[in-house]
C-alpha cells in the first residue's frame, strides 16, 4: 500500500475525526479497519505512526483523541507498533503517567491502562520493578490524605499490575491473573480502599458506605471474607480518619453474618490478594502513615497555643523590666538580662520595652545600642562575661543574674 492510498484511507479519515469531534460512521469504521490489517509491512506502519504521532502521544497520556470507543480502540493498537520499533512507550515513567491518566479523565479506563502498561512491559523486558514498587508505594501512601478517588484508582492498578509482574514472572500465568483483576476491578477496588485508606475509584461517602456496598452486592459474597480481613485489620484506622464508628461496626458485623453463612471461595482472587497485600507494603503503610487533615489542625493547634503561652511570658518578662526601669533599676542591668536571651526571644522582650519606655530619658539614650547589640548576636557571635554567644543558643553563665520576681517593682542583682 503506497503512502498516498495509506494517508487517503487510514490517516486523513482519523485526523477529521479528532478534528471535528464526530464518530465514524460504520461503514468507514469498517473499511478503516480492513484499511489498517492490510498494512503489514513494518515501514507502512512506521508512517502511520509518524503521521498520527499527535493523537498517539495524547492517547498514552490519558487523553481521548476520539469522541467515539471504536476509534480510540483502534489507536490503542498502535501501542503494538510502537513496541516492536518504536520508543514511546518505552521512555515512559508510568507514575507521571499513572498521574497524567487521572488528570485526563474524570473515571478509571481500566482495559485501556493495563493495556498500556502490558505494552510498556514487553517494550521494557529488563525494567527494574522493585525499584519501581517502591516509588509506586510512596505515592500510595499520600493518596490518604493528598490524593483523589481517580487518582487513587490508577495508581492502584499500576501497583497491582507491578506485583503480578514481580510475583508471576510467567507470561502465561501473568496474563491470567492479570485478566483477573480486570474482571473483579470493582470488587477489588474496594479491598483496596479499606487497605490504603482512600476510597478508590467510587462514589461512596466514606467507608461506611465502602462496606455497605460490599455488603449489599451479592456477587462478591463469595470472596466477602477477604475484604472482612482488611476492614477488621484497618478497623481503627478508619475511625480516627472520620468514619462513624457505630455505622462501621454495624457493616463489619453483617458481613461477618454472611462469611459466616455463604460458601466461601479461596481459589484465585485469594491468591491475588495475597501479592498485591504483602506484609511488607502493609508495614510500609503503616511505619510511614501521613498524619491526617483533623491530626494536621490539631497539631497546628497545640502549636498556636504554644506560641500564645510563649507571648503571653515575652509580655510580662518585658512588663517586669519595664516596671524597673521606672523604679530606676540601671538601664545596664536590663541590658545584661537581655542579652542572656536567645537572639529571637531578646529582640522581641527589646521591641516590647522600647514602646513601653519611649518618654523614659534613661532607657532612651541606651536604647539604640541595645538593640544593635542584640542584632549582632543574630549573626556574629558575641563574648559577654567569657561566654560565646551565637544565634539560637542558650546560656548556663548565672555569675550576674538579675532575677525579675512577682513583684513588678522589685529587681534583684545577686552573685550565684
Amino acid at each position: 500500500m503506497i503512502e498516498n492510498n495509506i494517508y487517503n484511507t487510514i490517516i486523513s479519515p482519523l485526523t477529521e475525526c479528532a478534528a471535528s469531534g464526530h464518530s465514524l460512521s460504520v461503514g468507514d469504521l469498517c473499511r478503516l479497519r480492513d484499511n489498517l490489517s492490510k498494512c503489514t509491512d513494518e515501514n507502512e506502519q512506521k508512517f502511520i505512526l509518524q503521521q498520527l504521532s499527535p493523537l498517539y502521544e495524547a492517547y498514552i497520556k490519558g487523553k481521548k483523541p476520539f469522541v467515539g470507543y471504536f476509534e480510540n480502540e483502534i489507536i490503542r493498537k498502535f501501542c503494538d507498533w510502537d513496541v516492536a520499533f518504536g520508543t514511546k512507550i518505552a521512555n515512559l515513567d508510568l507514575i507521571e503517567t499513572a498521574i497524567s491518566w487521572a488528570d485526563n479523565n474524570s473515571e478509571v479506563r481500566v482495559e485501556d491502562f493495563i493495556s498500556l502498561l502490558t505494552c510498556y512491559s514487553k517494550a521494557c523486558p529488563n525494567e527494574q520493578w522493585d525499584d519501581l514498587e517502591q516509588e509506586v508505594w510512596h505515592e500510595i501512601l499520600k493518596l490518604e490524605v493528598y490524593g483523589n478517588r481517580t487518582k487513587a484508582g490508577y495508581l492502584v492498578l499500576l501497583h497491582g499490575f507491578l506485583r503480578i509482574v514481580i510475583r508471576r514472572p510467567d507470561p502465561l500465568e501473568q496474563q491470567k491473573f492479570i485478566d483477573l483483576f480486570i474482571e473483579n476491578w470493582d470488587y477489588l477496588k474496594l479491598v483496596y480502599s479499606v487497605m490504603i485508606r482512600c476510597i478508590v475509584d467510587c462514589g461512596h461517602k466514606d467507608f461506611a458506605g465502602v462496606a455497605n456496598n460490599v455488603r449489599i452486592l451479592s456477587r462478591c459474597h463469595p470472596y466477602i471474607y477477604i475484604f472482612y480481613s482488611v476492614l477488621s485489620e484497618r478497623f481503627e484506622d478508619l475511625c480516627q480518619s472520620g468514619t462513624d464508628r457505630e455505622k462501621l461496626s454495624k457493616h463489619l458485623n453483617k458481613i461477618m453474618e454472611i462469611m459466616n453463612t455463604t460458601t466461601q471461595d479461596c481459589s484465585h482472587l485469594d491468591i491475588l490478594c495475597r501479592i498485591f497485600f504483602p506484609d511488607s507494603f502493609k508495614e510500609y503503610l503503616d511505619k510511614n502513615k501521613l498524619p491526617s487533615y483533623d491530626e494536621v489542625v490539631n497539631e497546628l493547634n497545640e502549636m498556636k497555643n504554644k506560641v500564645d503561652s510563649l507571648n503571653s511570658q515575652i509580655e510580662q518578662m518585658a512588663q517586669r523590666m519595664v516596671n524597673a526601669v521606672n523604679a530606676s533599676i540601671p538601664v545596664g542591668d536590663i541590658e545584661k538580662e537581655l542579652l542572656r536571651l536567645s537572639p529571637g526571644t531578646s529582640y522581641d522582650v527589646f521591641t516590647q520595652v522600647n514602646s513601653l519606655l519611649t518618654g523614659n530619658k534613661a532607657w532612651m539614650e541606651k536604647a539604640s545600642d541595645i538593640k544593635q547589640k542584640i542584632l549582632s548576636m543574630r549573626d556574629n557571635p558575641t563574648i559577654v562575661n567569657g561566654n560565646v554567644y551565637q544565634s539560637g543558643a542558650t546560656h548556663d553563665d548565672r555569675s550576674k543574674h538579675i532575677e525579675l520576681g512577682d513583684n513588678s517593682n522589685q529587681l534583684k542583682l545577686e552573685d550565684k
